[in-house]
């Protein structure tokens, strides 16, 4: 970084190799140190091509979802088996009859959910919040449900 930031001060504010003036060249620098301290945070991040595949054929079985935001999504009858959706905003959606076989919804915010008649055998539910969800069987879970409809 130190020589970076050398060869940056014997420019004296001139126009870089590239054209660029010495004020865009820090502005990138910003945004570089802003978005890897953003990705370094833990955040999950989803493939836009698996979720562009989920919203066209409803069929993602194995798919990287991971923190994507599926708010009130009608997924009813989708296949998400073994679907990566750790951290999912999927609070409002519908998923009655969805195959969730083995599918990680750890940390996925599930709340007012419907989940009836969904088949989560194996899912990973660990942290998910399930307050207001419609259970499998019909049952709503209770307001502070997490991980497990209560």
């Amino acid at each position: 970084m130190k020589k970076v930031m050398l060869a940056v001060r014997s420019r004296k504010g001139k126009a870089a190799r590239g054209g660029m003036p010495f004020g865009g060249f820090l502005v990138g620098i910003c945004a570089l140190v802003i978005w890897i301290s953003l990705s370094a945070g833990g955040a999950e991040a989803f493939n836009p091509a698996d979720l562009e595949k989920l919203m066209k054929t409803r069929m993602c079985s194995r798919c990287d979802l991971s923190g994507a935001s599926l708010r009130e999504a009608n997924l009813g009858g989708a296949d998400l088996s073994e679907a990566n959706l750790a951290g999912a905003n999927l609070s409002g959606a519908d998923l009655n009859g969805a195959a969730l076989r083995a599918a990680n919804l750890s940390g996925a915010n599930l709340s007012g959910a419907n989940l009836s008649g969904a088949h989560l055998s194996r899912a990973n539910l660990s942290g998910a919040n399930l307050s207001g969800a419609m259970w499998t069987d019909g049952r709503r879970c209770a307001a502070g449900s997490r991980g497990k409809c209560e």
